[in-house]
């Protein structure tokens, strides 16, 4: 089976709740399948400055594939985008724009998914931001309550599931401060 694990940052010095948890889970599965992960060349996740060199790297064993984040975070724009989404009534497009202040945005990782995708089993998202429904400026979009996995289930080599990956609903828009 091969898995390919995409997470904004990866490193086996790099902390983050996202990026140790995705850290944990491709260590694990690697122990019964091939990881593969994709990630971009950020190491800090309040500037996402491209400091890893793009391209092959290996991390505790597993091939790791890094990419050049487009630009670094604004962080004047990105407080004032916080504020208004956080603090005030706002629309779905200041939500939007809010992400995108966020990053990080990586149209090099976005295309070797598109390229590649198919020579995977499954892709493993984790903090992917996109709303169900939606397409994001890439061109990827999520039906939403779902997670889609082109069949399957991902198993221990006893047999036992290892993974459980289904997700709460999302909620209405109308949900959203």
């Amino acid at each position: 089976m091969r898995l390919a694990v995409i997470v904004q940052r990866y490193g086996a010095d790099l902390n983050g709740g996202a990026e140790l948890h995705a850290r944990y889970i491709a260590e694990r599965l690697g122990r019964h399948a091939e990881v593969e992960v994709l990630t971009t060349c950020a190491r800090d996740y309040v500037s996402w400055r491209n400091e890893f060199p793009p391209g092959a790297d290996e991390v505790n064993g597993l091939a790791v594939h890094r990419f050049p984040v487009q630009r670094e975070r604004d962080p004047r724009e990105f407080g004032r985008r916080s504020t208004r989404v956080f603090e005030r009534v706002h629309s779905l497009a200041d939500e939007l724009r809010w992400l995108r202040s966020e990053g990080p945005t990586s149209p090099a990782l976005v295309r070797q998914l598109r390229r590649t995708a198919s020579t995977y089993d499954y892709l493993i998202f984790f903090s992917y931001i996109v709303q169900g429904d939606d397409r994001d400026e890439d061109g990827i979009s999520i039906p939403a309550n779902a997670l889609i996995l082109n069949g399957g289930t991902i198993t221990a080599t006893d047999g036992t599931t290892d993974a459980d990956l289904t997700h709460a609903p999302v909620g209405p828009e109308r949900d959203r401060r």
